[in-house]
């Protein structure tokens, strides 16, 4: 399961940057222009964000399709779906954060860049969220920043779930596997989902605001 959701981390990374950058990436000579007009950063960032969001929609139902398709799912249909709207959310505004950094011809291979780095290094497999906990807080907060650090536990936890007491028949309830050996070589806890979705959506809120602060902030000389 750790295996799917890094290789579901690098496909939906991939998959978002490769769009959401073009959206402040691809016009930022006429947000520059616009600026020097009296356009307001805020309510333009505000207002693609919100254009855009069907868009988000709309991408975390292909993957969720084909993901409910092949992939033999322990749970319901629509935790999954919830699951992929809240990664693509992440990564979407992950791709606007980038987009703000550097110039639209080096954004892709930046995204390539921080895709990698957060499925490896900060993904909590290797180090581990219990070595991570144990590290300085100086250093451990990367990790909450991290969405791939909550994706990897959303999806472990949805999928073993499952596998916590019989599902049905005549011993349902009854104990079925031992599923705590595995959360705790990583740190997860079975109950955090919801906890992991909705440090996916602050991640991906977090993300959004530093992007938008940083065009705010950047490039004054051309606002002129």
């Amino acid at each position: 399961y750790t295996g799917t959701a890094n290789f579901l981390s690098l496909g939906t990374i991939f998959a978002a940057i490769s769009v959401s950058t073009i959206t402040f990436g691809g016009e930022q000579v006429n947000y520059w222009r616009e600026s020097a007009a009296g356009l307001r950063t805020v309510p333009y960032f505000i207002a693609k964000w919100i254009i855009e969001f069907p868009n988000i929609v709309l991408a975390s139902c292909f993957f969720w399709l084909a993901f409910q398709i092949r992939f033999p799912n322990t749970n319901s249909g629509g935790a999954l779906f919830l699951f992929f709207f809240s990664v693509y959310w992440w990564a979407w505004s992950l791709g606007y954060l980038l987009s703000t950094l550097v110039s639209p011809e080096k954004v892709f291979l930046l995204g390539v860049l921080a895709a990698i780095l957060l499925a490896v290094a900060f993904s909590g497999t290797n180090p581990t969220l219990t070595e991570v906990d144990d590290m300085s807080p100086a250093v451990s907060w990367l990790w909450s920043c991290s969405g791939t650090r909550w994706l990897l536990e959303a999806f472990y936890v949805s999928q073993v779930e499952y596998y916590e007491t019989v599902p049905s028949g005549p011993l349902e309830g009854e104990p079925y596997m031992n599923v705590a050996a595995g959360l705790d070589t990583y740190g997860y806890n079975i109950d955090n989902f919801e906890r992991s979705i909705k440090g996916l959506w602050w991640c991906g809120l977090g993300y959004g605001v530093v992007a938008m602060l940083v065009m705010m902030n950047s490039n004054r000389d051309k606002k002129k």
